[in-house]
């Protein structure tokens, strides 16, 4: 996991005289040793988190917080006053998230079925 060079001994004949050969590995193990490394990187991917086509199409499926009815301007959230609701291109109705917005205050009236937003509180 950050590894730069791996180090292995190389034989082209474990029979060979001398005392590394017999711990080495032969050709055909090298290259298979090569193609298991390169699957590693691959499985093990970058710090770059992609979604896939099929997760882009499934974001519609996700679920934002929403005003459960009419809220009035310097109002005080209660979990009465929100409900989660598609489509999800807002605050995602996470524990976290509700957590956040728990006690706020808002900075103006908020109508029934509005996604809800960071900005939208005090």
């Amino acid at each position: 996991m950050g590894a730069q060079v791996i180090e292995r001994h190389f034989t082209w004949n474990r029979k060979d005289p001398g005392p590394d050969h017999a711990a080495s590995i032969e050709k055909k193990e090298l290259i298979n040793m090569i193609k298991q490394i390169r699957q590693v990187e691959i499985l093990l991917g970058n710090e770059k988190i992609k979604r896939t086509r099929s997760e882009q199409k499934n974001l519609l499926m996700r679920k934002s917080l929403v005003a459960k009815h009419d809220i009035p301007k310097g109002a005080k959230i209660t979990p009465s006053m929100i409900t989660a609701k598609r489509p999800g291109n807002g605050l995602w109705p996470t524990f976290t998230n509700i957590n956040k917005i728990i006690g706020k205050i808002t900075k103006k009236k908020i109508s029934t079925d509005t996604i809800l937003t960071k900005e939208m509180f005090q």
